[in-house]
């Protein structure tokens, strides 16, 4: 109440596209306007950008869909599993082995949704960084667990997916560098 004016700012450098910030954007401008109706926002939404909300929304998976079974924050999850160096164990501790089923999933309906967005090079770059966690977020308990019981064949095995995911990695690489020369400078992608 009584507030005239604020001001809302996005931090992290580039890493996601700012067009990520057009759901929470519409929704603060709504809830200022006291419209706080999910339906109200969806319509201003699609007024103000020709976008589906919760499309644009779902974009938001690789933090949100960790974060809800594992009860943590949805703060940047998906660098736990992204940056994870897979032998250090460094954030497994947040891990559960087994519980990553749904990124595979999520990925084919990003997927699905880019067919209905101009926005369709964020949706495959999305369902890419999904596809990577899927391989990745629980390798490094599997190698742990194996390594520890002493099964060697089981470790043999493990290196396939170690070669799957460093390619699912590189993937991702490929397509976060459209994004990138999509909406910034060709420089910096580095």
């Amino acid at each position: 109440q009584n507030i005239d004016h604020f001001i809302i700012t996005l931090w992290g450098g580039s890493e996601c596209s700012h067009f990520l910030t057009l759901p929470s954007l519409c929704y603060a401008r709504c809830v200022f306007e006291g419209q706080e109706d999910k339906e109200t926002i969806r319509k201003r939404f699609y007024e103000a950008t020709g976008e589906n909300y919760d499309a644009i929304r779902a974009l938001d998976a690789p933090n949100t869909l960790a974060a809800s079974y594992l009860e943590l924050p949805e703060i940047d999850f998906c660098r736990y599993v992204l940056f994870q160096d897979v032998f250090s164990g460094y954030f497994d501790t947040v891990l559960k082995e087994g519980s990553c089923e749904r990124y595979d999933e999520k990925a084919d309906e990003l997927l699905q949704m880019k067919k209905h967005s101009r926005f369709g090079y964020l949706f495959e770059a999305e369902a890419a960084l999904l596809r990577a966690m899927y391989i990745k977020h629980d390798l490094g308990l599997q190698l742990r667990r194996t390594y520890k019981a002493g099964d060697r064949t089981a470790l043999m095995k493990l290196r396939e997916k170690i070669t799957a995911a460093a390619q699912a990695v590189k993937e991702f690489h490929t397509a976060a560098t459209v994004v990138w020369k999509t909406e910034n400078n060709p420089q910096g992608m580095e």
